[in-house]
């Protein structure tokens, strides 16, 4: 397939015009220049304004805003630019069809430059569609191209997507009945793939200040974690297209405390090319239906594995300040602060309800926020440490000024602090942790104004008075209160406790406890296989790949053309077998199941043993084809 472009006309003289696209009838186009920050606000300058460059044998050091240069006391080491737009972009690649002459840019075209082979003719999409009409040539049905279906599938992807269908489904029948019509007569949404593309073991490093914080090693000097990377596609057209990414980190059942059986959402990201572009039943745009039940739908398959509990910062991204994928449409919104938690709180109602997450709270109010019923010491030791995450960063900075801290000011504070310490103070044990009571505090004075950002969800029950997860054996529910559970030991001090602190400690009538037997917990390894990508273990390494490459998303055509990129990449590095990275000109195929690919050397190990299908390697003489379809 050839982006879906108003066909051009032939050219007058029967000969190719050499200046233009045949397919799309443009000329030069230029790509979204790389943003250019400034080196003393850090934030992105104007791309089409003026800016100041310090310039040293030739060569660009440093950018500057137009504001600092005016406040900068240097300015004799700036040369004034402007319009980096046009400066720092560079235009679209051309191919040459080797049959009728003509010239198409490579992103309508859809060709692919690392597979092409100098001594295998170009043949573009018009010549093909002709000869084939003519009967010269018979076109393969299957398609040559390797898309987003035939990546390799896991528990979790299978999992997703297999939700996400039933809920699409229900979806659909809800908006037929509203409209009083037949499920067929309503618009469904149709090609659809989840994929785990990357899971890559990881280890966090905690940062030296806090580390050395604890004293005797009392706290984890590292956090082994699994990054996965999860995206969505939809054929548009007969073409995959890249609609959402969202990076997470997996803290198992391995990891030590406080990140034990945690997950922490990292990022997310999306492009607005999702169909049908309508409203669900419900009134929401349909797009936010999807991300909301796939996000749903890990969570659900986490609590199902073992996990306890997921955090999330919801800091919405500034314009061209991207997250993980390169260039967004213009015409698509970035959401402000309060539209993003906005966003995430339809999305947690949705998942209390179909009972997914148990109870939603704060980061601050569940382990900074002093409460009546918790009986556990407030300590910066139990909030999840988590990378990238905003809290571990502040915490450095605040230990790093407090170790460089000569002011003045500094006694005054500390005596503040200490009478509010005190006054939290539960088990009479402020000398031995009076650091770490200040630190929770000033914490919670950063935190404070901004805790709607900082998302805890808990998907088991918590006990109340020691906030630590009930993972199996017994639990005590209260039968007045919602979500107040206890663990059997915590139970058992409740009931040796004089009357008058017993739950609720605030009112003389006390409530009564029943017992639950609650199902162990399993291990949090679902066996799903270790996946590394060079390019796609971390959002930076994604990101950095398609800034390098040109792998844009502003517009439908190059989002075409950069998913096809993407899929290449991805499956030049998949065996189903070994899961090392795959050449695929010498892989092996079933014809029957989509995704099994196998590499090679698995296939002279092992032979026909690697699968019940019969395997075919791969026809290279076709691959000159590849970017045709």
């Amino acid at each position: 397939y050839f982006q879906s472009q108003v066909m051009t006309e032939e050219h007058p003289s029967g000969l190719p015009d050499q200046n233009t696209c045949n397919l799309c009838g443009m000329e030069r186009i230029l790509f979204e220049p790389p943003p250019r920050f400034c080196a003393l606000c850090f934030k992105i300058i104007n791309s089409t304004g003026s800016y100041y460059v310090h310039v040293e044998n030739g060569i660009d050091k440093a950018s500057i805003c137009a504001k600092c240069h005016h406040l900068s006391t240097a300015k004799f080491k700036y040369q004034k630019r402007s319009n980096y737009a046009e400066t720092d972009a560079e235009a679209e690649w051309w191919v040459e069809c080797d049959k009728c002459k003509a010239w198409q840019h490579q992103i309508c075209a859809l060709f692919n430059p690392k597979v092409a082979d100098e001594e295998v003719e170009y043949t573009c999409a018009k010549c093909l569609l002709k000869e084939r009409d003519s009967g010269d040539i018979i076109l393969p049905e299957s398609p040559t191209v390797l898309g987003a279906l035939e990546l390799p599938r896991t528990k979790l992807s299978d999992h997703i997507e297999q939700r996400l269908s039933v809920r699409l489904e229900h979806e659909r029948l809800q908006r037929a009945r509203a409209s009083g019509k037949d499920i067929e007569e309503v618009p469904g949404v149709e090609g659809l793939t989840v994929r785990v593309v990357s899971s890559a073991a990881r280890v966090l490093q905690v940062q030296p200040r806090f580390r050395d914080f604890f004293k005797d090693g009392k706290y984890p000097g590292e956090f082994p974690y699994k990054s996965k990377a999860i995206l969505l596609f939809q054929k548009n057209e007969g073409v995959d297209v890249c609609l959402f990414a969202m990076y997470v980190q997996e803290y198992g059942s391995d990891s030590p405390l406080p990140n034990r059986r945690h997950v922490y959402l990292a990022y997310i990201d999306s492009v607005k090319y999702f169909r049908p572009e309508i409203k669900s039943a419900s009134g929401e745009a349909l797009r936010t239906f999807v991300y909301h039940e796939i996000l749903i739908g890990y969570l659900d398959y986490c609590k199902k594995i073992g996990f306890v509990s997921c955090s999330i910062w919801a800091c919405p991204s500034t314009k061209r300040d991207d997250y993980v994928l390169y260039c967004h449409p213009t015409s698509q919104k970035m959401p402000k602060s309060d539209k993003l938690r906005s966003w995430y709180q339809n999305l947690i109602k949705k998942a209390v309800k179909d009972g997914v997450v148990v109870e939603r709270n704060t980061l601050y109010d569940f382990f900074l926020q002093p409460t009546s019923d918790r009986k556990a010491s407030i300590s910066a030791a139990c909030l999840p440490y988590c990378e990238n995450d905003f809290w571990p960063g502040e915490a450095e900075r605040l230990l790093e000024k407090k170790d460089d801290n000569t002011s003045q000011k500094k006694e005054p504070q500390v005596g503040r602090l200490m009478r509010v310490a005190k006054r939290d103070d539960r088990k009479g044990n402020l000398e031995d942790n009076l650091e770490d009571i200040l630190l929770v505090h000033k914490l919670g004075e950063k935190m404070r104004t901004m805790k709607e950002d900082f998302i805890m969800l808990c998907l088991q029950r918590f006990c109340k008075h020691c906030q630590q997860p009930i993972v199996s054996g017994k639990s005590w529910v209260c039968t007045c209160c919602k979500n107040f559970h206890l663990c059997d030991q915590c139970h058992a001090e409740e009931l040796s406790a004089p009357l008058k602190d017993r739950h609720p400690a605030t009112t003389k009538q006390k409530h009564a406890f029943q017992r639950i037997e609650e199902e162990p917990l399993p291990e949090t390894d679902d066996g799903d296989p270790t996946m590394e990508s060079k390019y796609f273990d971390s959002r930076i390494d994604f990101l950095k790949h398609c800034q390098d490459n040109q792998y844009q998303f502003d517009t439908l055509r190059r989002a075409k053309h950069s998913t096809m990129m993407i899929l290449y990449h991805l499956h030049d590095s998949a065996c189903s077998a070994c899961h090392q990275a795959m050449d695929q000109r010498f892989a092996w195929r079933c014809l029957v199941c989509a995704g099994c690919n196998f590499c090679d050397s698995c296939y002279k190990q092992d032979g026909e043993k690697l699968h019940i299908h019969k395997l075919k390697q791969t026809e290279q003489q076709v691959l000159p084809n590849y970017t045709l379809q």
